[in-house]
């Protein structure tokens, strides 16, 4: 993995330490919103990074592929699960997408094991978004124009809900397909 992208995927790793303690300290909600969002962000430059230096040098750095994924999901995990505590949230909803978060780690690492290389779905990056989102809302939390950050986020967490189950779905359906391949 080059620098510049450890510097990205190392700050959301950072971030979903730091985020629970903002989440929990008695500071301005913009603190914590405007912290997530700059971590969450990162994301995007990191991948923007990455596809540009494949498409410059044509190769792939599975380390990157790995760990990028894995920070994402810290990043997500510690700030919902933190949310679940401090505020009323969804939490049925909130913990099968956690369960899915875990549960996709662990099936992309049994993948590995038999070469097979899952790359992130348009579903699951929509995923990451709807529940980005949710999280930000929810970190906002009151009133912001008419328009109520709590009601945002349980209308992003349930479209966050439906579509870690489909791309779950996707992704254990992908991985199944490709072991059979490889038996073959």
């Amino acid at each position: 993995m080059k620098k510049t992208e450890n510097i990205f995927t190392g700050a959301r790793i950072v971030g979903s330490f730091i985020m629970p303690f903002l989440l929990v300290a008695d500071i301005p909600r913009l603190i914590p919103f405007i912290s997530y969002i700059i971590f969450a962000l990162t994301d995007i430059v990191d991948g923007f990074i990455s596809r540009r230096r494949k498409n410059e040098k044509n190769n792939s750095d599975s380390s990157g592929d790995i760990l990028d994924p894995v920070a994402d999901k810290m990043l997500f995990i510690s700030s919902l699960i933190t949310l679940m505590y401090v505020q009323k949230i969804p939490l049925f909803v909130s913990v099968i997408i956690t369960l899915r978060e875990i549960f996709i780690l662990g099936l992309r690492a049994i993948a590995e094991r038999y070469k097979i290389h899952i790359k992130s779905s348009l579903l699951a990056k929509l995923k990451t978004f709807t529940g980005n989102v949710a999280v930000s809302a929810y970190i906002l939390k009151d009133e912001y124009f008419g328009i109520s950050a709590q009601t945002v986020g349980d209308i992003f967490i349930i479209l966050c809900f439906i579509l870690s189950i489909i791309s779950g779905a996707e992704y254990i359906t992908f991985f199944q397909k490709e072991k059979r391949k490889i038996s073959k």
